[in-house]
């Protein structure tokens, strides 16, 4: 127990440690309550989205439905383990232990690695948005190839866990969760999850996407300005002046729009390192781990509500929401609907955010 470690303790000694039975249920419990919420929301929005073939076409919604697809993997999971758990009351069975620890490298790798990709064509986007440029988005195969790709390589690393002889094995931590840190020995530590996994699939998108988003502030790519400088115009040059200046200031609304987005990608990240900073620096209390795990699982909460900010999402959750509650369907069927433009097509063809 937590109580009874000595005053020298030792970081393994630390990890190994768990607090009472009283406690460990009441973190289990919620957790579960955590990844129900979760589960919820994150499904709402992700079946809205895939269900919309105009957010689906959409650069940056596409990889986000991807993402909390993914969180929706995880709070499945969590819930089922928890719940579990709670069942049986104590950690069920080393067969659990093996299986959360590959949904949880597998969910860390897959949520930091997708988010890259969103970052980087994001800072591609404001950049030539800010040169006054056409931005050339990248096709869906190529967009979902990239997805896959990382998807691939972390299965394959998540995947190391099944293989016997690798060490790679899992621990219980603090006697609430499995994490893949042992080598398959009892004290022993797992260098290759410490020194290549962790490095791969949290230290790499972690470095380009800190290093993307301070260029970015550096550069002033959150910052616009659209009325600040009035332009004299002469009378030939004022109708396809005033057309170019409507345009930048569409595209400059729409890179607007982003920067919001942008900012759910730094802020979701940001609620994985508490897990990571109690479990390096093996504080006793268990309340630190305890809180950390719960943010992993309300940072997809809080990612699905930020994702609402983007109008193609929001449009699809709403049009979701009217066909499941009959009140809101026939509500809608009588209101009369907007004009749908011939070619909506043409509206998304440099930016993708409406």
């Amino acid at each position: 127990l937590v109580d009874q470690l000595p005053a020298n303790a030792t970081r393994f000694e630390v990890l190994a440690s768990k607090p009472a039975n009283g406690a460990i249920t009441a973190i289990w419990a919620g957790w579960l309550v955590s990844g129900v919420f979760s589960l919820v929301a994150t499904g709402a929005v992700a079946t809205a989205i895939l269900s919309s073939a105009r957010a689906r076409s959409s650069l940056f919604t596409l990889p986000l439905a991807i993402l909390l697809s993914c969180d929706c993997i995880m709070n499945f999971n969590n819930v089922i383990v928890n719940m579990a758990n709670l069942s049986f009351g104590g950690y069920t069975s080393y067969a659990c232990c093996v299986w959360q620890c590959f949904y949880t490298v597998w969910t860390g790798g897959v949520t930091f690695g997708v988010n890259m990709i969103i970052t980087v064509e994001v800072y591609r986007l404001l950049s030539a948005t800010k040169r006054l440029q056409m931005y050339q988005p990248p096709a869906k195969p190529i967009v979902l190839r990239r997805c896959l790709g990382v998807v691939l390589v972390v299965t394959a690393l998540a995947a190391l866990v099944f293989i016997p002889g690798v060490p790679f094995k899992p621990r219980l931590m603090r006697g609430i969760m499995c994490l893949p840190a042992s080598d398959g020995t009892f004290n022993g530590r797992s260098e290759l999850f410490v020194y290549f996994v962790l490095p791969c699939v949290v230290g790499v998108p972690t470095v380009v996407t800190l290093t993307i988003g301070a260029v970015s502030w550096y550069r002033r790519l959150l910052v616009f300005e659209i009325d600040r400088q009035e332009m004299t115009l002469s009378e030939k040059e004022s109708s396809q002046a005033l057309h170019n200046r409507a345009a930048h200031r569409e595209r400059v609304q729409a890179a607007r729009s982003l920067t919001i987005y942008f900012s759910r990608v730094f802020f979701c990240l940001l609620m994985w390192y508490p897990a990571f900073l109690s479990l390096l620096i093996a504080i006793e209390p268990v309340a630190p781990f305890a809180i950390g795990m719960l943010l992993i699982s309300w940072q997809s909460f809080v990612s699905s509500m930020l994702a609402l900010t983007k109008a193609d999402v929001r449009q699809a959750a709403l049009h979701r929401f009217r066909l499941c509650i009959p009140g809101a369907r026939s509500q809608s069927q009588v209101a009369p609907s907007a004009a749908i433009p011939s070619d909506p097509g043409k509206q998304l063809a440099m930016f993708t955010t409406k």
